[in-house]
């Protein structure tokens, strides 16, 4: 039993107290929430089918340190934290103080002090000064501090590896007792009940500053009053919400290998943002999210080669003449478009050259002369059916096989590459008027079907992402976001410019209220486009304020590593590097960044969610 000094007693209370007030509390409301079952043992306790045990910190350092303690409060959920607080009496501790300091001088100066007498008196007489630096400039005061560590396990044997575990972490700050034969009385003590029944074997003096360190402010914390939910702190168990809003831009990057849980991370992101009241564009590769979005009353826009949705590349916006003359970078309409036409066009031949551009740049300027389009046409009068389609291109290009037999064999070979996507196997996707009607607030666009065509995904990609940058801008403002799934689909190295379109629509629609998130399974794919000006996948992943990293293979974290500069400590590198026989286990489970703050995150999905996603339930059987 350690002794406590009748100066360290505590005052008496002069009226009711809140600890009046818990001792009288009502026996029968405490025997109806009791356990059911108790059993004591030498150093545990048995309530019901778990084994507990309450530690004790008898005997912390005379320093502490802020950072040691930030680190072992930061405990898994089957470890609590309780602490007790007296306030005492300032004079009589300012005696005591000086007592001590006396004390601790003389025990140096005898000649029987050795060198851990020295350095322990050092260290007493340092803490002791301090108090009364801070009791007679800060006006501060000082508390009797009690800690008490409650375990929790499914099995004694677990219970003895994790005391092990808590023994060895938290003496970092003060020596950790197991209160042998008061196992019932630590227990009791751990009970929100205020009431310390081994308050004589734990306690130190310290100030209020120094109890600050065991309530810490977790700068990587993620909380804001209003938000999205992201998932779970891993650190500290706390919720993660993110409030977007005010953040500098709604941007979102997501990578991870295949199955490690971006699609549902990004679905309970749509599904969330949509009950917000915003407008969901989603470009889905895979076929994954088209089934909800149709069950909640959205639009499923399928791209098949027969009897599916199209849209015409040669579609021009209708973009008001106010935002036109507000967002500088987009130029006159028709021009723009032309030049967006010339990467499409690149995408289905790679092989162009600058002749073979400039070339074809005149075909399409004629195309539209023919349709009576030119730069000065008020498109907000037009519709779809006044646009100009690829077949109509097609046939202009083939009548100068006659009229100007040098000028088409210097495009010839592109000619013969359109022919397939105007009369070939392609031509339901790309010639013709658009069938497709967005008038939705969550609309899918579903390429499942070219899949195994990553040529095709390409260039559906990029004349979707057109499309939908432009009806975004002719829009009222109203909040939306884009995901794009895969993203790394429309990276080629041969058209970097595909990509760039991409950092051009998180530029320009940040402004229009428009948030964009981009993920892919493939770091090396994403960052491959690339010209002599920059690396836009990079670009495109630094224009994101909201970054989550999931298990990756050790080489696309390495390349991760050196591509973009981020530097990951030993404890993060082991949340993101999958193991062997562990994808399960890590699903889910990352690093998410908000700008430079990083945590570590653990993607959860709500009850609603969950069931419409894994269980594929529809809304209805859930609302009935």
């Amino acid at each position: 039993m350690v002794w406590k000094p009748k100066w360290l007693q505590p005052k008496q209370p002069e009226e009711t107290t809140f600890e009046d007030t818990v001792s009288g509390m009502n026996e029968t409301l405490l025997t109806a929430i009791a356990p059911d079952n108790l059993t004591e043992y030498d150093s545990s306790v048995r309530v019901g089918a778990n084994y507990t045990r309450t530690l004790l910190i008898v005997d912390y350092d005379p320093i502490q340190d802020q950072n040691k303690i930030q680190q072992v409060t930061e405990i898994p959920e089957n470890v609590s934290l309780v602490h007790y607080l007296q306030e005492y009496n300032m004079g009589e501790v300012r005696t005591q103080l000086v007592k001590s300091i006396k004390q601790n001088r003389m025990k140096m100066n005898t000649r029987f002090a050795d060198e851990q007498t020295m350095i322990e008196s050092e260290g007493q007489i340092e803490s002791a000064s301090e108090m009364l630096r801070n009791l007679s400039y800060r006006n501060d005061k000082i508390y009797l501090f009690h800690t008490l560590i409650h375990l929790v396990a499914s099995s004694q044997e677990e219970l003895d590896q994790l005391t092990t575990t808590v023994k060895s972490k938290f003496s970092k700050i003060g020596i950790i007792h197991n209160p042998t034969d008061r196992a019932v009385d630590a227990f009791r003590s751990f009970l929100p009940l205020n009431d310390n029944k081994v308050d004589e074997l734990t306690y130190k003096m310290t100030n209020s500053e120094a109890i600050s360190y065991f309530f810490p402010f977790h700068e990587n914390e993620m909380f804001s009053e209003t938000g999205l939910i992201k998932g779970r702190n891993m650190t500290t168990g706390n919720v993660v919400i993110v409030d977007d809003t005010n953040l500098l831009n709604r941007h979102e990057f997501v990578i991870g290998i295949s199955g490690i849980g971006k699609s549902t991370y990004l679905f309970a992101n749509m599904t969330n943002k949509h009950m917000l009241g915003r407008k969901i564009i989603t470009v889905d590769p895979k076929g994954e999210f088209g089934r909800n979005y149709s069950d909640l009353g959205g639009a499923w826009v399928k791209f098949q080669l027969k009897g599916g949705n199209r849209i015409n590349p040669m579609d021009l916006p209708k973009i008001s003449e106010k935002i036109q003359m507000e967002e500088t970078e987009l130029g006159n309409i028709l021009l723009t478009k032309i030049s967006n036409l010339l990467v499409m066009f690149q995408l289905m031949y790679n092989s162009m050259s600058d002749l073979q551009e400039d070339i074809l740049s005149r075909y399409i300027q004629k195309v539209y002369e023919e349709k009576g389009i030119d730069e000065t046409t008020d498109v907000n009068q037009l519709t779809a059916d006044d646009y100009p389609i690829l077949e109509d291109l097609y046939e202009l290009i083939a009548r100068d096989k006659q009229n100007d037999p040098p000028l088409y064999e210097g495009i010839r070979d592109f000619h013969t590459t359109l022919e397939t996507y105007v009369y070939g196997i392609y031509s339901e996707l790309f010639n013709g008027a658009t069938n497709v009607n967005i008038d939705n607030e969550l609309v899918c666009y579903d390429l499942k079907e070219m899949s195994n065509n990553e040529k095709i995904q390409r260039i559906l990609f990029y004349n979707i992402l057109s499309h939908t940058t432009y009806e975004i801008m002719s829009g009222d403002r109203q909040p939306s976001e884009i995901f794009i799934d895969e993203a790394h689909v429309i990276a080629d190295p041969k058209v970097p410019k595909a990509m760039e379109f991409i950092y051009f629509m998180m530029k320009v629609l940040r402004s229009f209220n428009c948030g964009i998130t981009t993920a892919s399974q493939s770091v090396e794919d994403f960052l491959s486009a690339r010209d002599e000006n920059r690396n836009y996948g990079k670009a495109i992943i630094t224009q994101s304020v909201q970054r989550l990293y999931l298990p990756m293979s050790e080489e696309e974290l390495k390349y991760l590593e050196e591509e973009l500069g981020n530097q990951f400590s030993k404890e993060e590198r082991s949340t993101l590097i999958l193991k062997d026989g562990k994808k399960k286990e890590q699903a889910g489970k990352g690093i998410f960044y908000t700008g430079s703050k990083k945590i570590k995150l653990e993607v959860q999905l709500n009850e609603v969610t969950e069931k419409l996603w894994f269980d594929q339930k529809s809304i209805n059987e859930l609302t009935m």
